[in-house]
């Protein structure tokens, strides 16, 4: 955690003791050991409180450094419980920086005269009148100690004495929040910070308490804006509270060398914390060029070069995204422009680095070098980065979330397009099988009545005396090519089951463990059930060729069999036979023999035909079944973007969104155009005419919208009905849907080749998405927002989910103040502890009262310069907030409460 830049969680013990307090219980113990017992519970910063002494402050600050020095985070905070009038204790805190001797000016100021290091005598000045002094004299913390104990806690003194002791104070200190003393404290109104300390008097009572406190660094500065927040930056340890917790992925460090207006003469670089990062500086001062620079590193240009060209964003991007060839040029790259970008997942640290003239390369940190990695950029280190203009294009056409939703973890469109790739070419395999079968079987009538011509010829050279010769020839020789065909259609059979086997999809893939790790049972089940499945796979071929084996061989017994050296005699007496017929004037007696060689293949094709129509049936079962896998899985994206809506959207109370399966009508329209090869705008009465509610498309939404409300799967019948009555027109000239088409627009359908119907069945509209907001009073369409609201409601989806970088661009151009505190502040409390942001804004209200962790201050110098970097604790950066922060007089307001102290 030291190496973080910015504000983060402290643990803080406030109240501790030393043998500088004579109760301490182990006398002998040495500064250096006191501070380890404190480390060894992860304690960071220390407030030093003896009894009335501060005789061990300056040893401890010394040992302090050494240790930190050695590796160990450990800061002295110096101070003393002080007794004051009427022996109420109160703890002075101060800056590390100060010594014993400015802390003891705080033991007089109480009016302390009793033993150092004891607590017999009371102070002579009331308790008010010593966290007056502490404050305002000697720039310090006051605290009332343990306020709810009987005997030197302010409760004591009764409601109007502890109103008028911690309205001065700085936080009051409370061990039991539950004591029926606390009444007194709560019945003043006051709402101070409620700290705890261990109080701890011997060793073992080191961490039995403390308080999580959220710096920059820890400084006295620090700590008193810490305590102005209240929860926002104390957490005792007594709750429920897990500080520090690092999002899987963030951005550590952009480096951006020689490119036209950063990094010229040498290299421009600026680190980021793992939470809130708000980027300010006036206009013109580079802060959007970092988010740009950031995209091309981490590989995101895509998102911005994949719209349409026309589109501003684009065009400027396009503009900043080239290298400029002179001074007055567009483009901010030059030849040998470089951009780094440290990003830290899963705790370890890479570099991707892109050059001009090289592409992106990644590099991973391992024991003080960068070493070469493979992978991709956006799978590996997926950032979201977003502008106003893209905000305000999202609020137009919300169908532009669709992308957003697809890209998170819970859709996870990559591999469901990668499995719906695999059952559209599997279709279409099959659906390529399906029509040479039927070419085949189409020609079974054409080859039936040449086979019948044959058979009348042979019939009437085998109604001769010879007959009986004739008849053995052709009957043996029938046997025998009976014998050989079934051999080669069980060939031909053995070889399509082994293919079906050696094509089958293996559903379960081999990364199971990772894709189903929040059950590894479930997906160990589902590993084995696959491997199973694989052996039996291997077995079976293993079996099959064995069988292939045995055929090969059982043909090798047909050829040496019996049955043909029969065949072979029959040819003999056959021989003498044609030969006899010759010589009795028999004219073209070889005829016979080609008769018989052409009744012979007709056979064999008629009976390759009637394989070809069981093949065909086959292969029209598995059509089906491919068919019913196609609609399933679509089905299950649908079902996957729903359970996104679900656990992120439907517990939101000003966002509601849809998802209407099959209903997108841009791409309803666009994607069947494209299917039917007319891309153009003809045929719209035909196709999609909003404005008369006409068209085959328009009625099929329509009929699509109706349904679903009743049962999702009629959507789908609907869809199939759609199609087969496309199919039908081509022939019968149908309606389809009820619609009645145009005569050119007919001849359109009627001329799709198969290529095209082969697309058509695997059709499938894209879903489409309705958003809702909440105006006050009631959820209304999205596009019946003004700009702000609309503006809110896409920013509030945005911030909604993931947990990967995101980083959004002056967010706050379309959103009042209002809007600002209620939707982006409160949601950036909420789920920045989970996931690191970036955020360019001229708004101080989300700077300030979103309590960012680092304040990145840019200024153009004719180059971008960091001006200022830290926490708010940090006076230049509070200074240079001051000076160029822009916004309402309530932001300003609430700024200068915040910054009271040396602004």
């Amino acid at each position: 955690m030291n190496n973080i830049v910015g504000s983060r969680w402290w643990k803080f013990d406030f109240h501790s003791h030393t043998p500088a307090s004579l109760d301490y219980k182990v006398r002998n113990i040495s500064p250096r050991d006191w501070l380890l017992g404190h480390i060894e519970h992860g304690i960071e910063c220390i407030a030093v409180t003896d009894h009335n002494t501060a005789s061990w402050i300056d040893s401890l600050k010394h040992e302090a450094q050494q240790l930190r020095e050695e590796g160990h985070s450990i800061h002295v905070f110096p101070g003393v419980e002080l007794s004051t009038q009427g022996n109420v204790h109160v703890l002075a805190i101060f800056d590390p920086s100060v010594d014993a001797q400015h802390v003891a000016m705080s033991i007089g100021a109480a009016g302390y005269t009793g033993t150092l290091g004891d607590s017999d005598t009371d102070g002579t000045q009331s308790p008010e009148q010593v966290v007056k002094a502490i404050i305002e004299n000697l720039n310090g913390v006051a605290i009332p100690a343990h306020i709810e104990l009987d005997g030197s806690g302010v409760c004591k003194l009764g409601s109007k004495s502890v109103l008028r002791v911690c309205k001065e104070a700085d936080a009051v200190e409370v061990v039991f929040p539950k004591k029926d003393q606390m009444s007194i404290y709560n019945s003043t109104g006051l709402s101070l910070p409620q700290i705890i300390g261990s109080d701890s008097h011997a060793p073992n009572e080191n961490g039995r308490a403390y308080t999580w406190v959220k710096m920059s660094s820890p400084t006295i500065d620090g700590l008193k804006l810490a305590l102005l927040d209240g929860n926002t930056c104390i957490r005792r340890s007594d709750e429920d509270f897990t500080p520090n917790t690092l999002p899987p992925s963030y951005i550590k460090e952009l480096t951006v060398s020689n490119t036209k207006y950063c990094g010229r003469g040498r290299p421009f670089s600026v680190k980021f914390n793992p939470w809130l990062n708000s980027i300010v500086g006036s206009r013109g001062s580079g802060k959007s060029t970092l988010a740009e620079f950031i995209r091309i590193a981490l590989n995101k240009t895509g998102d911005i070069l994949q719209l349409n060209e026309a589109n501003e964003i684009r065009r400027n991007f396009e503009r900043f995204y080239k290298v400029a060839q002179d001074r007055n040029d567009y483009g901010v790259l030059l030849n040998d422009s470089q951009v780094e970008c440290v990003v830290a997942k899963n705790n370890i640290d890479y570099k991707i680095s892109w050059g001009q003239e090289q592409q992106a390369t990644i590099f991973r940190a391992e024991n003080g070098q960068w070493l070469p990695e493979l992978g991709d950029i956006q799978t590996r280190f997926p950032i979201s980065i977003y502008s106003q203009k893209q905000i305000f294009d999202m609020a137009k056409d919300p169908n532009t979330l669709l992308a957003i939703i697809d890209h998170s973890s819970e859709v996870d469109f990559r591999t469901w397009q990668t499995h719906w790739d695999e059952l559209k070419n599997q279709f279409t395999q099959l659906r390529t099988s399906e029509l040479s079968f039927v070419n085949k079987v189409n020609n079974l009538n054409t080859l039936k009545g040449q086979l019948a011509d044959v058979n009348a010829k042979i019939a009437h050279i085998e109604a001769s005396g010879h007959a009986q010769i004739l008849q053995s020839y052709n009957g043996l020789y029938h046997q025998k090519n009976y014998a050989s065909g079934a051999i080669s259609h069980m060939s031909n059979e053995l070889q399509a089951i082994t293919n079906t086997i050696q094509n089958s999809i293996g559903f379960v893939s081999a990364t199971v463990m990772d894709d189903v790790k929040s059950d590894p049972v479930l997906a160990q089940s589902l590993q084995q059930t696959a491997q199973k499945i694989e052996e039996w796979k291997l077995n079976a071929t293993k079996e099959l060729e064995k069988i292939a084996s045995e055929l090969i061989s059982l043909g090798q017994t047909v050829e040496n069999s019996n049955l043909s050296q029969l065949c072979s005699d029959a040819y003999g007496q056959y021989s003498q036979l044609v030969t006899s017929m010759q010589q009795q004037g028999i004219k073209e007696p070889s005829e016979y023999n080609t008769l018989v060689k052409e009744r012979i293949a007709l056979n064999a094709k008629v009976a390759d035909i009637v394989t070809a129509e069981q093949q065909l049936t086959t292969t029209r079962e598995e059509i089906g079944k491919s068919y019913q896998s196609l609609i399933a899985w679509r089905k299950e994206l649908t079902k996957r973007r729903e359970a996104f809506v679900s656990k992120y959207i439907s517990p939101h109370r000003v966002l509601k969104i849809n998802i209407g399966q099959l209903q997108h009508s841009e791409h309803l329209e666009q994607s069947f155009r494209e299917l039917i090869n007319r891309v153009d705008s003809a045929f719209a009465s035909d196709l999609m005419d909003e404005d008369k509610q006409q068209g085959i498309l328009y009625a099929l939404r329509t009929q699509i919208s109706q349904a679903e409300a009743s049962q999702a799967d009629s959507c789908y019948e609907l869809l199939h009905k759609f199609k087969l009555e496309v199919f039908e027109h081509r022939t019968s000239k149908t309606n389809i849907l009820g619609c009645t088409l145009g005569k050119r627009f007919s001849t359109v359908i009627e001329q799709l080749d198969n290529s095209s119907l082969d697309k058509l069945w695997t059709w499938f509209p894209e879903d489409n998405l309705s958003v809702e907001f909440y105006d006050g009073r009631r959820f209304k369409p999205l596009s019946q927002g003004s700009a702000g609201q609309k503006a809110a409601a896409v920013l509030s989806f945005l911030l909604s989910y993931g947990d990967e970088p995101l980083i959004v661009d002056q967010p706050e151009d379309d959103l009042d103040n209002a809007l600002i505190s209620k939707l982006v502040i409160t949601k950036l409390h909420d789920i920045k502890p989970k996931r690191q942001f970036l955020i360019i804004t001229h708004n101080p209200n989300i700077v300030v009262n979103g309590d960012s962790e680092l304040v990145i201050v840019l200024e153009d110098k004719g180059n971008i310069t960091l001006s200022a970097t830290g926490g708010l604790q940090e006076l230049s950066v509070r200074q240079e907030v001051c000076e160029i922060m822009e916004g309402g007089k309530e932001a300003l307001e609430k700024r200068y409460k915040r910054m009271k102290y040396n602004s």
